[in-house]
């Protein structure tokens, strides 16, 4: 691999990362998992994600390396989604009421809007009109949207307790993950209905983490340099046993690779969890996160098909360029549809 390509793949990484170290103070978080800390994670993810998705010839060691940990970053996006759910439902009155409006119009919006801009991009970047494109359904958001269904209609349940309806979501979600695992094994792939066995666990772990967020962050608290290093040292162990043994069924390709998973998002956690960040840039990443999951893709093809021969450092340079341009692109149209959407329902209700 050449130098000038590792250091254009680690550009962008690296930028980030240097932003969220030099651009943080220590501070006194409210929970295990702050706006702040929040932020920094989708900043991270989005960032992270990309890297996997790079098809051969664009590929070299750094991004591979990187990518490894997509299905980590992908974890954390369903992760936010659990906790902030569970937050909302205890803390907002009336979150049932309009939980359709506000969830699925957050989410469906601009996946609409990133089809219509990737349909429109490649057409430029190709002359083809392929209409396919706009009909094609996004994982992410399907399973994102069960988990929605899911979670009205457990929570609509009022003979329940809450905690009794927490442990029926995590119960069902670990159940499809497993599912899911196994279902990849008999076909190569995990399908529409059952997809992502690892990242969809982060919808369990969003939960458990409100449920025991007081214990986590005094846990968190109470941390010193040797905890620290002992979590880094379980870290390390927890990959490097994944490495071994990832081809052995439930130990290697599910137990280790989930149990690494977590260890990773608890180093993550345990150095947000005293710490405000103050990078615009960083918040500016977070704000697009999801746009920038929707569209990084078709930024690959569109500068494949105008640039296919271009060095690796390089190409992955403008496809993080690109994909930036055209996520903001979405949230800029997509903001105010969803914001007309819920202005017009609460005026109606």
């Amino acid at each position: 691999m050449r130098l000038t390509d590792l250091t254009l793949t680690l550009l962008v990484p690296a930028v980030v990362l240097l932003l969220i170290i030099f651009n943080s103070r220590k501070g006194l978080a409210q929970n295990a998992l702050s706006i702040n800390a929040s932020s920094t994670l989708k900043a991270i993810s989005c960032i992270v994600v990309i890297m996997v998705h790079f098809k051969e010839g664009h590929q070299n060691f750094a991004q591979d390396a990187i990518g490894s940990f997509a299905y980590v970053a992908v974890t954390i996006f369903f992760l936010l989604s659990g906790y902030g759910m569970t937050y909302s439902i205890e803390h907002k009155t009336d979150y049932l009421k309009h939980f359709w409006r506000d969830r699925f119009s957050s989410i469906i919006i601009p996946a609409i809007i990133a089809k219509i801009v990737a349909f429109f991009t490649l057409w430029t970047c190709s002359g083809i009109a392929d209409y396919r494109n706009l009909l094609t359904a996004n994982t992410f958001v399907l399973v994102l949207c069960q988990f929605y269904v899911l979670f009205y209609f457990i929570h609509k349940l009022t003979f329940l307790s809450r905690n009794t309806k927490n442990y029926i979501l995590i119960g069902i979600v670990t159940v499809s993950s497993i599912i899911s695992y196994i279902y990849s094994l008999d076909n190569g792939s995990t399908s529409i209905a059952f997809g992502w066995p690892w990242e969809r666990m982060g919808l369990a772990w969003g939960i458990i983490l409100y449920m025991l967020k007081n214990k986590v962050y005094t846990a968190f608290s109470k941390f010193n340099k040797l905890h620290c290093i002992l979590l880094f040292a379980i870290g390390l162990i927890l990959g490097l046993s994944y490495l071994k043994y990832k081809t052995v069924f439930m130990l290697g390709g599910y137990i280790l690779k989930l149990m690494l998973g977590i260890a990773l998002i608890c180093i993550a956690l345990l150095y947000l969890s005293n710490r405000d960040t103050t990078s615009k840039i960083i918040s500016f990443l977070a704000s697009i996160s999801y746009e920038i999951y929707l569209i990084h893709e078709i930024s690959m093809q569109a500068i494949d098909l105008i640039l296919p021969k271009i060095p690796s450092g390089y190409f992955i340079v403008l496809t993080y360029a690109v994909t930036f341009i055209l996520a903001y692109i979405i949230h800029f149209i997509s903001n105010p549809i969803i914001k007309l959407i819920r202005t017009k329902q609460d005026k109606l209700s």
